[in-house]
């Protein structure tokens, strides 16, 4: 993929060779856990074996962490989709938002759209 992204010139030799390095280097922790220097999650783990190890290299979060880390994912989701809502009763707001968001229009969606209503009247006919 790195390589015909490279030949049709979406890519600079020097970013797939660095790319490359990058996906070799994650093969090797993926195929060898204990090789890397922070455990999977980014976060040193406390949940350990009853032995007082852990479980086969893997790192375990306690069911506390767990459910903080869902309920920070909801936070965060929520925060994101508040500005979808924060719009006002009046129908004229949302429209101005709305043309606002959206990008010039182009000569390309004219020919889309009448290729759309060509291919409505078409379907309309053969119903």
């Amino acid at each position: 993929v790195l390589n015909g992204l490279q030949q049709k010139q979406f890519l600079f030799p020097q970013t797939v060779v660095e790319l490359e390095e990058c996906l070799k280097e994650r093969d090797i922790v993926t195929a060898h856990p204990a090789l890397s220097p922070v455990p999977a999650s980014g976060l040193p783990s406390k949940a350990s074996t009853p032995h007082g190890g852990k479980a086969n290299g893997a790192v375990r979060l306690d069911k506390r962490q767990i459910e903080q880390r869902i309920e920070e994912d909801r936070e965060r989701h929520k925060r994101a989709r508040e500005s979808i809502w924060a719009v006002g009763p009046n129908n004229d707001q949302e429209l101005e938002k709305l043309w606002e968001e959206v990008s010039e229009i182009g000569e390309d969606d004219y020919l889309g759209g009448e290729e759309d209503t060509a291919e409505r009247y078409r379907m309309v006919e053969v119903e």
